[in-house]
């Protein structure tokens, strides 16, 4: 079996699509006969009216509205005790020739609207057809009769869901559209008839695809009754997760849990299963597992475990495990499950039973049997075009698959007309602007680029490129952290197309060249841009609630800090670990509102372009952007697989590769393919490891890692040494003004090197330039902290309880101490003078507190130990990091090392650092080691302090790569800030005093003046470009001459020195080697110096 056979299979849309169709066309559905059974229920008169005060049955139906089987039980012994009664009396039991027996007529569709409920659906058509059958009747003897309106629509209703639930569209239709507008009587749309007509109605518009019907529907139904009705609350929200409006969405049902979702119910369930859409469609499944499991556990508990309801929760956990790489055989009894179930109670020929089918067949094709997913593929087609036609949407996910099957069979041709049938019937469905077309036309143009049609492919992936583009424009301002990185991610595989699309198809072509840095430029760094763009937008506007809520995120934040660091010696981790769940959720909330808040107040909507980019760059400087990317294989069998639920592309993915993109101003590109990753990688952690002591020859790594980078970069660049650089993966932790070109000099003597997160940056800083917050100090500096005692708090002293579990933790930061660090005080004195009218924090008075306190200072200079903490169980094992990488990174400040006994602890992690208030702050210097690194993430950089400061609102951060003496560190700060004083810019006054440092033979060794980038904007603090100027050359020492033993990290960690580098990336140092050699370095000092590190 190839691996591409292995690897076919439906996106991430298709899969989620088919189980939304068969929500909507099937199990889901029911969920409304259930809402009909209820609202049946609490509409008709108390029994007592009829049969007295004291009948059980009337109270059983009022109190016990979940008991479907016991309320239809209780509406037949009702109805049977009316006609006992009237028996008695002699009166007809039937009810008399044109009366309006509406006592009667409502017990009946009760006791059908209950049937239904309970799955009976067999059983439900007898009293419904009874009731309508004497409505008739009455209505044509008494045609101007009163009072029967509303049971006839109620009826109408539930038996157009009835024909709905049994797959019988043609003939629900018109019960439906009958029961919303062929009755009129007084008062119709305030009815409880009329709103389940309207609910009912909609589903079966969401069913067809009508999006427009749904909207006149939903539209008729005035705000007030609308924003009462959790049921047209529910038809809202899922209108805009098919029309992919999923902040919106989310919105509308995390609300309508806080009010009408709060317990068990079949409403919660819907809802849930709604909110695992979402999840699943952003790119999270992880997130939509549990929501399943618990709707599931609801409806068995409810409804039973053979009610149909269930059929289309379970496809949806299916189909989250395949997203999430589940094995088959854990999947598969759920696909049975849910197929057995629609069998058994709506029949062989029900539409609903597609979804499993679909299932089935991503299953077969996980199990490597192709022609069982074609079987299991082309059923669900006949069948979707029997019973919705050749035009639905459903239609064109079965087309999809099946093109996939057969471009992964090596049959491009069969696969050709497939998609684009599919396509077209998504663009009339949807319109031309839907996520599912994006998806559509990059299948087709994945297809094309296979063929060698390199035109076609470059137009129709340009197109759906552009849809996916604007619609994360959309989306991404409302979302959570959590979903915007999810959402992020879920682009990977078609930007790696796009991206193979110009380097392994048409690598000479300009056209397909631009499309590749468009791509990027759009996409590098999304998520951190986003809600950095929304908590500015805030800031700017001032406004009180604002404040109130940008605070509240503060709080949660600090409060998520405060769990996680109780957690290891917790004796009670479960109850901290729901807190900690509770917290997340809060944290989600809050940042949603803020982007809905925000969103208004957009600073630049305009779609990044190439003209915009290059407008915005100086005279004479290029943009660098470094991408990892993998290229595309079409039809190649033997490599492996693509993930589980990844984007459709039946082709393998080849070993990951590094690329070169450059922009110049006049707006020429040019490109260079710069190898595979992986020697890539290891040449950087090479040179970390030669930069990390000053006793390593630094001329090698860095004259290796130039070869393989900067120099296929020059001959790009032409005469410009002025570069904006934007590096990806292991690069990201590179100081390239540290490397060595083929004439043995040092970059930084003859080029500039400012870091970015993405070129966008550069639109940023220039939009950003007249939004100035309202000033704040000219300075704060915080430096010298006193740590108090060794021992760090002493909530961390407590032994964890006897057979307690083990909390997943990364580095337990108990085991973190700091030690002072004496030229941080002169440091931080020197630098406060520099700025009249500066605040300087040091000793006692260097607090979190007073940090967290202070409003956008124009600069912050904090002189203290950093550190990042590296993940444990991923250094391990390669597994995923589960914790938050900001909370492994930070800053020690005042009474670190003390007994935990006020509101902070003297530490602030990156996540607390995410919510100071620094809009408007121009430069912030962390004076500290390793407050540059973080955890990679290909296409989103560093997550750690420089995420957390550009979050903050910072423009400029200058950070360490490693851990920095303490002397050394001072001296080249108070360097950095003469330089700025006297007009130099933030990243040329830095490249200067690095400059200066690298011509004293004591400090010539990299390790001294290589640590610290600058990232961000490089012009001076008023805002003038500063062009840089060449430096005299200088030989490059195989060895510098200074004094043996520096000392990189003065922190002790248990007696182990946390090692640097990201956790994702294999970069990590060997913690133990690392450590016993610092522990003989200390014993053999006398006079060890000091560090920045933790």
């Amino acid at each position: 079996m190839s691996g591409r056979m292995q690897g076919a299979g439906r996106g991430r849309g298709g899969a989620m699509a088919t189980v939304r169709w068969g929500g909507w066309l099937g199990g889901a559905a029911s969920l409304l006969v259930v809402w009909l059974a209820a609202a049946s229920a609490h509409a008709i008169e108390p029994r007592g009216a009829v049969l007295g005060p004291g009948d059980a049955t009337a109270a059983l139906w009022l109190s016990n509205n979940e008991d479907y089987a016991a309320r239809a039980r209780g509406a037949a012994s009702s109805i049977a005790d009316i006609e006992e009664a009237r028996a008695r009396s002699g009166r007809p039991t039937r009810g008399a020739a044109g009366d309006a027996d509406l006592t009667m007529w409502r017990y009946l569709v009760e006791l059908g609207a209950a049937r239904m409920g309970s799955g009976d659906y067999a059983g439900a058509e007898p009293p419904l057809a009874r009731v309508l059958d004497a409505v008739e009747r009455y209505r044509a003897r008494e045609p101007n009769g009163t009072g029967a309106h509303e049971v006839l629509a109620r009826a109408l209703a539930v038996l157009g869901e009835l024909r709905m639930k049994q797959g019988d569209y043609a003939a629900a239709e018109p019960l439906l559209t009958r029961a919303m507008y062929g009755e009129d009587w007084p008062h119709r749309s305030a009815s409880a008839a009329h709103r389940g007509a309207v609910d009912t109605l909609a589903r079966f518009s969401l069913a067809k695809a009508e999006y427009g019907r749904v909207d006149a529907l939903l539209s008729a139904v005035d705000d007030k009754t609308r924003s009462l009705n959790a049921h047209l609350i529910l038809a809202q929200a899922e209108l805009e997760i098919a029309r992919a409006d999923y902040g919106r969405a989310e919105g509308r049902l995390h609300d309508l849990q806080e009010s009408k979702c709060k317990f068990d119910q079949p409403l919660t369930a819907r809802c849930l299963q709604d909110l695992a859409d979402i999840h699943a469609e952003a790119g999270d499944p992880a997130l939509a597992r549990p929501l399943l499991e618990r709707a599931i556990g609801i409806l068995e508990k409810r409804l039973g475990p053979e009610h149909p309801s269930l059929a289309a929760a379970l496809d949806r956990l299916a189909s989250v495990l395949l997203l999430q790489g589940a094995d088959p055989s854990q999947v598969e009894p759920l696909v049975e499950r849910a197929l057995a179930l629609r069998d058994s109670k709506l029949g062989a020929d029900h539409v609903g039973r597609t979804t499993s089918l679909m299932l089935r067949g991503d299953l077969a094709l996980r199990r490597g049997d192709p022609a069982a997913a074609e079987r299991a593929y082309r059923d669900a087609l006949a069948l979707r075009e029997r019973r919705l036609g050749d035009r639905h949407p459903g239609v064109a996910e079965a087309l999809a698959a099946l093109g996939e099957l057969q471009e992964a069979g090596g049959a491009p041709r069969a696969a050709e007309p497939l998609y684009r049938r599919a396509l077209a019937i998504e663009e009339a469905a949807f319109g031309p602007e839907h996520p599912r077309v994006a998806r559509a036309l990059a299948r087709l143009g994945r297809l094309r680029l296979a063929q060698g049609e390199i035109r076609e492919a470059v137009g129709l992936l340009a197109r759906g490129a552009d849809l996916q583009d604007r619609r994360a424009l959309a989306l991404l301002p409302t979302a959570s952290e959590e979903h915007r990185t999810a959402f992020a991610g879920a682009l990977g595989d078609e930007t790696d197309l796009l991206l193979s699309l110009h380097a392994d198809g048409a690598p000479s072509d300009a056209e397909a060249a631009r499309l590749a840095l468009t791509t990027v430029l759009r996409r590098k760094g999304i998520a951190l841009d986003a809600a950095a763009d929304r908590i500015a937008a805030l800031r700017d506007r001032g406004d009180a609630d604002d404040a109130l809520l940008l605070q509240q995120l503060v709080d949660v934040q600090s409060r998520i800090v405060d769990l996680v660091v109780r957690l290891p010696s917790s004796r009670q981790p479960e109850v901290l670990r729901a807190g900690l769940d509770e917290l997340e959720r809060q944290k989600r909330a809050i940042e949603e509102e803020i982007g809905r808040r925000g969103a208004p107040l957009r600073i630049d909507d305009a779609p990044v372009t190439l003209d915009r980019v290059a407008a915005a760059l100086p005279e004479g400087a290029a943009l660098v952007e470094l991408v990892v990317r993998r290229p595309y294989l079409p039809g190649r069998g033997g490599a492996a697989p693509r993930a589980p639920g990844a984007w459709g592309a039946p082709g393998a993915w080849g070993a990951p590769r590094y690329a070169a993109y450059v922009l110049h101003a006049d707006g020429r590109v040019a490109w260079a393919d710069l190898g595979e990753a992986a020697p890539i990688d290891a040449a950087a952690g090479d040179l970390r490891r030669a930069f990390a002591g000053a006793r390593r020859d630094p001329q090698r790594a860095a004259r290796a890692l130039d070869e393989r980078v900067m120099r296929p970069v020059r001959a790009l660049l032409g005469g410009a040494r002025w570069i904006f650089l934007s590096p990806d993966g292991e690069l990201n932790l590179v100081p390239f003004g540290a490397l060595v070109d083929e004439r043995g000099r040092y970059l930084l003597e003859h080029s500039s090197f400012t870091y970015l997160t993405s070129g966008r940056d550069l639109l940023r800083a220039r939009h950003h330039a007249p939004r100035r917050a309202a000033p704040g100090l000219p300075a704060l500096v915080v430096g010298a902290p006193e740590f108090g005692g060794a021992l760090r708090h002493a909530r961390f002293r407590r032994a964890a309880p006897a057979g307690a579990a083990a909390p997943r933790r990364s580095v337990d930061m108990r085991a973190l101490s700091f030690p002072p660090l004496p030229g941080t005080l002169p440091e931080a004195t020197a630098i406060g003078r520099r700025f009249p009218g500066a605040k300087v924090l040091t000793g006692l008075d260097a607090t979190e507190e007073a940090l967290k306190g202070a409003a956008h200072p124009r600069v912050l200079h904090l002189a203290t130990h950093g550190f990042f903490l590296p993940d444990a169980d991923e250094a391990r094992a390669g597994g995923a990091a589960a914790e938050n990488p900001l909370l492994r990174a930070g800053v020690a400040l005042a009474s670190a090392n003390r007994p935990y006994d006020g509101p902070e602890d003297g530490v602030l992690t990156a996540l607390e650092a995410s919510g100071l208030d620094l809009y408007g702050t121009q430069l912030v210097v962390l004076s500290a080691c390793e407050t540059g690194l973080g955890e990679l993430k290909r296409g989103d950089g560093v997550h750690g302090l420089r995420r957390a400061l550009v979050l903050a609102g910072a423009e400029t951060q200058v950070m360490s790569l490693w851990k920095v003496q303490d002397r050394e560190t001072r001296r080249l700060m108070e360097a950095y800030y003469e330089k700025l004083a006297a007009g130099g810019g933030r990243v040329e006054a830095m490249r200067q005093a690095q400059l200066e440092m690298r011509s004293r033979p004591e400090t010539a060794h990299p390790f001294y003046w290589a640590a610290f980038i600058v990232s961000g904007d490089g012009t001076t603090l008023d805002g003038r470009e500063v062009a840089p100027q060449p430096a005299a050359p200088r030989p490059v020492p195989a060895v510098a001459a200074v004094p043996p033993g520096p000392r990189g990290c003065a922190c002790d960690a248990a007696g182990a020195a946390a090692s640097s580098g990201g956790a994702a990336g294999g970069a990590l140092l060997a913690m133990g080697g690392l450590a016993a050699r610092h522990r003989r370095r200390r014993a053999a000092l006398r006079r060890p110096a000091a560090g920045r590190g933790g």
